[in-house]
Order: C-alpha cells, then sequence, then structure tokens
C-alpha cells in the first residue's frame, strides 16, 4: 500500500515504529494523536513508543528518524475553565543528544476571556517547500 494520508486516532505502543517509518518516508501528511506535556515530551514518548519495537536501536537514531518524520506539533491543552484549546503550534526543527529543538509558530496567550491565539513571528522552514512544489502562502499569518 502506499497511502497518500495517514490518519491515527491514538499511538501507545510498538507501532509507534512502523508510524514514524511510513510518515519519514512516504506519506506526506499523516495526523496522529500522542500524549505527552507538551512538543518536546510528545515527541520524547514517541520515541519511547517506536523504541518498543527496536529495543536494540540507538536512541539517537530513533529520535532523528521522529524528527525526520514530523514537520509540526499542534499542543492541545485543558483549560482551567474546561475547554480544550490549541495552546500551541510548533515546527520541530531538528534534535541532537539532549533531545529535540523547535520553534514556536503560534501560541494561545491570555484567559479564557480575553485570550486570543498569536504568531511567534517566525515563517516555518515547510515553507519553502511549499514553495519550491509551486504552491504559493502566505508568511504574513505568521507575523504578530
Amino acid at each position: 500500500m502506499r497511502p497518500d494520508r495517514l490518519v491515527v486516532a491514538d499511538v501507545r505502543g510498538g507501532e509507534a515504529l512502523e508510524l514514524v517509518q511510513a510518515m519519514a518516508s512516504s506519506a506526506d501528511g499523516t495526523l496522529a494523536v500522542v500524549a505527552g506535556e507538551g512538543t518536546r515530551g510528545a515527541l520524547g514518548r514517541l520515541t519511547s513508543m517506536a523504541r518498543l519495537a527496536s529495543p536494540g536501536a540507538s536512541i539517537h537514531a530513533l529520535r532523528e528518524l521522529v524528527a525526520c518524520a514530523v514537520d509540526v506539533v499542534v499542543h492541545v491543552a485543558r483549560y482551567a475553565d474546561g475547554l480544550y484549546r490549541v495552546a500551541s503550534i510548533e515546527e520541530v526543527i531538528g534534535v541532537s543528544e539532549d533531545g529535540f529543538h523547535s520553534q514556536e509558530l503560534f501560541a494561545f496567550r491570555g484567559g479564557a476571556e480575553d485570550g486570543g491565539f498569536l504568531a511567534a513571528g517566525v515563517v516555518p522552514a515547510f515553507y519553502a517547500e511549499l514553495e519550491a512544489r509551486g504552491i504559493s502562502a502566505d508568511t504574513a499569518i505568521f507575523r504578530s
């Protein structure tokens, strides 16, 4: 099979390795739910679950595979008012021995009634890939 898109409701175990391999090699669009406290927590958990399927694999190699496979993380959190909101959107920019590196693109700031979603002023690196594919994208949405 050669999927164009993958949608995975919840990643909880060793199947994470197959998912990450598919994301890194053939699936151009993937939506997967991974529990974790923020971007680094979710990516670290995804790496740990992938290691369940390949216990002899180097943790650094698995981190590199995950960083290669994931472009953007959307962190959804439950706020004090009981509502779930997008807390932040971050771009994965790399990995080191210490873990994953990301940069915030958007974040929810303020309280439940007076809060809002703000741009961090950073244009993600994948926009260059969109342009190379002939897809015009407006970078104005990233200006704060």
